[in-house]
This record gives C-alpha cells, structure tokens and sequence, in this order.
C-alpha cells in the first residue's frame, strides 16, 4: 500500500512539474505541500487518529511558515529586454550599457547577455539579469512574448 501511495505521489508531481506552464520554484513547492497533506489526510481514519493527523497538518505548515519567514533572500533573475542603443554593447561600453539599463528599467541590473542583434531595425534583445526579492515576480519589464522570427 504505502509503495504505491508513493508512487503514485511521484507520477503526480512528475506530470505536473514537467507538464505545465514555468511555475516558480516556491510556489510549486507550496503545491507539492498541499497535495502531499490532502492525499495523506485522505488516506487516515479519523476517528482514530484525529489530534495525530492535526498535529501533523500544524508541523509541516508550521514548517512552511518558518522555512518562508528565515529563508527568504534575493535572487537572480532575468528578463528578455528588446533594446535601442547598439553602441553601448561594445565590450568598453559595459558599465555604461548597464547603468543605462538601470535608469531606463528602475532595476538593479547585474548582468547582461546579447541574445540577437537586428542591424537592420536597430535593436537587439538583451537578457539582462537583476536581483529580485522572491515575493514580487511580476515585472512590467519584458512580460509579452518576444519570439520574433529570424
């Protein structure tokens, strides 16, 4: 029994983490959580086990919580920017494409990488990457897909 109740919580999240559209680290792990404590609560008898099954479903959110409290830190992302100014991409030009990302973005841009370069529009697309706090994803930055053809 217990060798098929883990595989089957396998093939769950094996289908949806690589079955699904990009979900952020942290909250797929949010989701394995409470997909794990639904399938076990389902699978206890409560009349006999209730303050055990309570006091379980309290430690792991209780985890959660904690893990979430002192774990939170910035990362690294990045975003796919479309940009105007050619000449900064020069290698003596860096610090100076850079900072000029950082006033035209509003944010702190580490890195940048040249995907493609379009001489005749004049533009090119940089994957500029810059630290994030984890609670805020969303950034107006580069959010519309931008997969021109060649």
């Amino acid at each position: 029994m217990m060798f098929g109740v883990a595989f089957g919580l396998f093939a769950i999240f094996s289908i949806i983490r690589y079955r699904t559209v990009s979900i952020p680290i942290r909250e797929m792990g949010y989701f394995f959580t409470c997909v794990t404590l639904g399938i076990i609560n389902s699978m206890t008898n409560y009349q006999e086990h209730f303050y055990e099954i309570l006091f379980s479903n309290f430690i792991a959110i209780g985890l959660v919580i904690l893990l979430e409290i002192f774990f939170k830190n910035e990362q690294q992302v990045f975003r796919n920017i479309n940009y105007d100014k050619l000449e900064l991409l020069r290698p003596e030009n860096r610090l100076i494409l850079i900072e000029d990302l950082r006033k035209r973005t509003g944010l702190q841009v580490t890195d940048v990488k040249v995907d493609r370069i379009d001489l005749v529009k004049n533009i090119c697309r940089l994957r500029v990457y810059f630290l994030s706090d984890v609670d805020s994803d969303n950034y107006s930055v580069s959010d519309q897909n931008e997969d021109d053809d060649d």
